[in-house]
């Protein structure tokens, strides 16, 4: 790989490690290249391979580090089984580890071991231990000693089979689907307030329609299908559940 500003090549030819798929991202980076004012264009060049680039940042040197949690900061509470976004900001950080507790810090598990920092979020499945005592911890994976904690504690429910009720559900919804981004399949989950006839189709990015997960009537409450994408080729997909007069669209990528 190669990074050319301005045409003009700044980094000379860098490898790029192989992360063997799509869940696992690596960072590439290129210190002290030396810039002006002004407006500039960046270009990067690969030289062989099939790669994803997920972003570029750019850092002035003296660009404070810092690594601030965001959410959860204490005080949610979370069903066990559901799907919820850990967010925190950064600057200065290549790859985190971010780890849950529930019993206020005496053990931790991983959410996941590598990742990305400058992403800022990571969807996870609340594990089944109910608990008052539960935080999250973002640790900087190449030095342990920089780290954020959530300010205070949340707490994590048993799940109820009254969740997905009719009794429980009072207006329609479609969730965003888990995981996001997914290859080759993921899970979509959607309630319905009432009894009527559901579809549920997949279109790609120039609004053609690529598959019907569901068209046919459906008792109200929660309900999941899942999506497998193996014949499709990586790219943005829309979701879009229509019954009656309600409709809603969510998007989803498809990365492999």
């Amino acid at each position: 790989m190669r990074v050319y500003i301005d045409d003009i090549d700044v980094s000379g030819l860098l490898t790029v490690p192989l992360t063997g798929n799509w869940q696992t991202w690596a960072n590439v980076s290129k210190p002290n290249i030396p810039l002006t004012q002004g407006n500039h264009t960046l270009k990067i060049f690969i030289a062989s391979g099939e790669y994803n680039i997920n972003y570029a940042d750019i850092l002035l040197t003296d660009t404070p580090v810092f690594l601030r949690l965001t959410s959860p900061a204490g005080g949610e509470v979370d069903t066990a089984g559901s799907v919820q976004e850990i967010t925190w900001e950064s600057a200065g950080f290549s790859d985190v580890a971010v780890g849950l507790t529930t019993n206020d810090g005496a053990t931790w598990a991983p959410v996941n071991n590598d990742y990305p920092a400058v992403f800022g979020v990571i969807r996870f499945q609340v594990p089944s231990v109910p608990s008052n005592n539960c935080k999250v911890m973002i640790v900087d994976r190449l030095n342990s000693s920089l780290s954020a904690v959530s300010p205070a504690s949340f707490t994590i429910t048993a799940a109820t089979g009254a969740e997905e009720s009719q009794d429980a559900v009072s207006d329609f919804r479609l969730f965003q689907n888990y995981p996001n981004p997914f290859n080759p399949s993921t899970t979509i989950r959607y309630q319905l307030p009432e009894s009527g006839y559901i579809r549920l189709r997949i279109y790609n990015s120039m609004g053609q329609q690529t598959a019907v997960l569901v068209n046919q009537p459906q008792t109200a409450g929660s309900h999941t299908v899942s999506f497998d994408a193996s014949n499709l080729p990586t790219g943005v997909y829309f979701c879009s559940l229509v019954s009656g007069g309600f409709k809603q669209t969510i998007q989803m990528v498809l990365m492999k």
